[in-house]
C-alpha cells in the first residue's frame, strides 16, 4: 500500500503542488511538482496508492480533497482511496 503526500505549503502551491509518493516502507520513490489534474490522473493509474495526505492551509486543502474525491469517483470510478487533510 503506497501513500501520496501533497504539500500545499510551498510558495508555488497556487500553480503546482509538491507531491511525494511513498512505498509501503515509507521511502520516497517519486517527488515532483504537479497540477491537481495530473495528481488525479497519476493516482487513478497507479493502483498501489491507497492513501493521500494533504498538508497546508486547511480551507484550500479541504477544497482540494473534495476535488480529488469527486474526480476520482466520477471520472475514474476509483472509490477505495482514503484522503486525509493533515
Amino acid at each position: 500500500m503506497h501513500t501520496l503526500i501533497i504539500d500545499c505549503m510551498s510558495m508555488n502551491f497556487l500553480l503546482q503542488l509538491a507531491v511525494y509518493a511513498l512505498d509501503g516502507d515509507g521511502e520516497v520513490y517519486k517527488q515532483q511538482l504537479m497540477d491537481a489534474d495530473d495528481i488525479i490522473a497519476y493516482t487513478a493509474t497507479n493502483r498501489d496508492i491507497k492513501n493521500i495526505k494533504i498538508a497546508g492551509p486547511t480551507e484550500y486543502c479541504l477544497g482540494l480533497k473534495d476535488e480529488l474525491e469527486n474526480k476520482l469517483a466520477l471520472e475514474y470510478a476509483v472509490n477505495d482511496i482514503e484522503i486525509e487533510v493533515i
